[in-house]
């Protein structure tokens, strides 16, 4: 009886260690999923330059170049910024950011209607690994964005906005 006992025992232990290891590596599974997919974003993307333009509410401004050739369709998109993305960090007003986006729309047009952000990027400290930075972004475009905040005024207004549709 005690040898049966024994070995019901030790089988409890090995498929719980199994069990365990098991979920470790499902865990381990699924965290590298989720990187690729990060990853595969960031790649798909577009780098955007952005500043935060109001702290109450806080909101952010955005600088994209929706073009599906030649010409020029640039476009300013502004949106709220969830506070729990900004971590630790104390936001400042004009304080650099930059965002990650991809963009969509009618393919028989000459640029893009949509802009999605997926990922707000420059916002964790540390940075994440897969994280693109703000630093990766031109002087020129940072430029852009500023004229663009200029040339639409305040208060800024949620949405994306054609600035070649403007006049």
């Amino acid at each position: 009886m005690v040898p049966l006992l024994a070995t019901g025992l030790l089988a409890g232990l090995n498929i719980g260690a199994l069990t365990a290891w098991g979920l470790i590596l499902l865990a381990a599974f699924l965290l590298f999923i989720h990187w690729l997919h990060l990853k595969d974003l960031v790649q798909k993307g577009q780098l955007l330059p952005a500043r935060i333009v109001s702290l109450k509410p806080l909101r952010i401004a955005a600088f994209a170049e929706l073009s599906r050739g030649e010409e020029n369709y640039p476009a300013l998109m502004v949106l709220p910024l969830p506070e729990h993305a900004l971590g630790r960090l104390e936001p400042r007003l004009g304080q650099k950011l930059s965002l990650l986006a991809s963009a969509s729309g009618a393919r028989h047009l000459k640029y893009y209607q949509e802009l999605h952000p997926t990922f707000f990027s420059s916002l964790y400290e540390p940075p994440l690994p897969y994280e693109p930075s703000f630093e990766e972004l031109e002087e020129q475009q940072w430029f852009l964005l500023d004229e663009a905040i200029q040339y639409l005024g305040r208060p800024l207004r949620y949405g994306l906005h054609y600035l070649w549709q403007r006049h």
